[in-house]
């Protein structure tokens, strides 16, 4: 009876396994949305006739980036005075595309100044449902109607209006863009400075965490193998093999999940020096993006970040029971 329950205890750590690793590729597949985007944190805030000649010049260029200027207010009154409801929300004011801000919408245009996005907590605040499109709440000193629904944020409002002063752009970036080039190209261009906030670094930490959970899974089986090979001299050429194979399969699995970062160049891997302020860089720039945390647009991505670094360490602590299960089963075995 007591080998039957640890069979039992055994298949149900592996099943929650599997649903944490499902789960943790959907989000690392989510985050990769993120990879080809970058936050400038301005050093001097624009204005919309600042912002709008941005873009004429960034169209004129042989290979322009799409961005978007915006700024968040925290603490903003939105109100639907039809029933008499109001919700505190922050308030995101752009000028450009609003799918280059808020990740995983594209209701609004540069053009639809009367128009806003409201995340599905607010719609429920104000109107009770999350069928709120076609709706109108005052928002931004004036009546807009709302557009869409951002189901990846909380208290969030979304809307265009050329007038505010943005502190912030977004940047979408094509193809593997080095920071040093972006600074170069398009930080010159324009005259701006700030600070970049990259996210790529996220998908690439995701990447890693979701090759890390097999392979620490192939390395406790590839354990129990050598410990069966120790205690069972005749089968040990079969039992090497199989864990040789395994090894090879980890290895082509590991390869084919990760990718180097643009900056990271075959010619600059014996460069000291270049490692040393590649690591500084990434360092600043991933404790930049954990402080601007409160930010709206880069909250939805961290989200996403958070709930795979959760999954890996859960799915490393369901990989260890079954393992200790495992050794308790089949002790005489392994000994």
């Amino acid at each position: 009876m007591r080998k039957y329950c640890r069979i039992i205890r055994a298949v149900l750590w592996l099943i929650l396994l599997s649903v944490l690793y499902f789960h943790m590729e959907q989000c690392a597949a989510s985050l990769s949305a993120c990879e080809n985007m970058a936050y400038i944190l301005l050093d001097q805030p624009l204005d919309g006739r600042q912002a709008g000649s941005m873009e004429a010049l960034e169209a004129q260029q042989e290979h322009p980036m799409a961005f978007a200027a915006w700024r968040q207010d925290p603490e903003v009154q939105v109100k639907n005075e039809r029933l008499g409801r109001s919700h505190t929300v922050s308030l995101v004011t752009m000028q450009g595309r609003s799918d280059l801000v808020m990740r995983g919408c594209a209701a609004l245009t540069a053009q639809d100044t009367d128009g806003c996005l409201i995340d599905k907590h607010t719609a429920l605040a104000l109107f009770g449902t999350v069928q709120a499109v076609g709706c109108t709440i005052w928002a931004g000193d004036r009546q807009r109607t709302v557009r869409g629904i951002l189901y990846q944020a909380e208290d969030t409002v979304v809307l265009e209006d050329p007038a505010q002063s943005f502190t912030d752009l977004s940047i979408r970036l094509e193809g593997r863009v080095s920071p040093e080039t972006l600074q170069q190209t398009f930080f010159v261009r324009h005259g701006i400075s700030g600070r970049l906030i990259r996210m790529d670094i996220l998908s690439y930490i995701a990447r890693l965490l979701c090759a890390a959970v097999p392979l620490a899974a192939g390395c406790v089986f590839l354990g129990l193998c050598f410990r069966m090979a120790g205690a069972h001299p005749r089968e040990r050429a079969g039992i090497l093999l199989a864990a040789a194979f395994l090894a090879a399969l980890l290895a082509g699995i590991t390869a084919m999940r990760l990718s180097l970062p643009a900056d990271l160049t075959p010619t600059k891997w014996s460069d000291f020096d270049f490692w040393r302020g590649w690591w500084q860089r990434e360092k600043e720039s991933l404790l930049l993006l954990l402080l601007s945390e409160k930010q709206k647009p880069v909250q939805t991505c961290l989200a996403d970040f958070y709930r795979v670094l959760g999954c890996a360490l859960f799915s490393n602590v369901c990989i260890f029971r079954v393992r200790d299960i495992l050794l308790a089963f089949f002790g005489k075995m392994l000994l």
